[in-house]
């Protein structure tokens, strides 16, 4: 049996109304799931940023302060080298235990962990010469760097005042310091040992950036020793002044040789 006209229209109203409501529904229902959606993304991303700027904050925390530095720059040629002259007589034009120059503040990065010398140079220094073969020989500061144990910076008679100051590349954190006492050299032609032959280095002081010092005593031996330094410093420079020395093993070789020098 047929609907009545006005019952069908009311049916088809009724089922468009109710699809109507059912759209609604499901679009309130994804918007409220996106928004969801959002409010999750935004609260991690917030919570992302503050954990990297917590764990920014600790690292800076953590890094040594910057300190005064003169240390010329990385890879920069050492403009205070010693020139020789007679004997007794060598000089060096800059740069030597030099504690009162002027300074710089480094703030580009924290001092480095492994010092790296850059620069040597020394209040005096003894005249060339040659040896027992005829070969010429040279007794300049760079020679207590060049981890060579038969070559040595040295001074014409008993040392005592004489200085040598090692640059840094950079600003660096230095715990322990030391030498070889004396010239570790066989004549490579007589065979005869230097070391015995002249003065030995028996104590020394080492001097740092902020003006602090210690001083080690030394065995007249070949060895090379070391101290360490109670509570490590930052800096770019270190002096060694010799304080004190054996006599010669022979008059005329009235001389003081340091074949070696560590900073660590």
């Amino acid at each position: 049996m047929n609907s009545p006209p006005g019952l069908e229209e009311d049916e088809e109203l009724f089922s468009r109304r109710m699809l109507t409501q059912l759209l609604g529904v499901v679009v309130v229902s994804s918007m409220f799931v996106l928004a969801l959606y959002l409010v999750g993304v935004l609260g991690n991303a917030r919570d992302d940023d503050a954990d990297r700027a917590t764990s920014t904050t600790a690292i800076v925390a953590q890094m040594p302060p910057t300190v005064p530095s003169d240390a010329p720059p990385e890879g920069a040629a050492d403009s205070s080298s010693t020139t020789a002259g007679g004997a007794g007589t060598g000089s060096t034009s800059a740069g030597t235990d030099d504690t009162g120059s002027n300074s710089t503040v480094s703030t580009s990065q924290p001092p480095a962990v492994t010092p790296r010398i850059a620069g040597v140079s020394a209040s005096d220094v003894r005249a060339d010469s040659t040896d027992s073969c005829g070969a010429p020989t040279n007794y300049q500061p760079a020679n207590a760097v060049d981890s060579v144990r038969e070559t040595a910076w040295m001074v014409p008679g008993d040392g005592v005042g004489a200085a040598l100051t090692i640059t840094l590349a950079l600003p660096s954190i230095v715990s322990e310091v030391g030498l070889v006492p004396g010239y570790d050299k066989l004549d490579p032609c007589t065979g005869t040992d230097r070391f015995d032959e002249l003065r030995r280095v028996t104590a020394v002081r080492w001097t740092f950036d902020d003006g602090t010092s210690i001083d080690q005593e030394l065995d007249p031996t070949r060895n090379q020793q070391s101290t360490s330094i109670g509570l490590p410093v930052v800096t770019s420079r270190v002096t060694m002044t010799i304080l004190s020395t054996t006599a010669p093993g022979v008059d005329r070789l009235d001389h003081t040789p340091v074949s070696e020098v560590v900073i660590s």
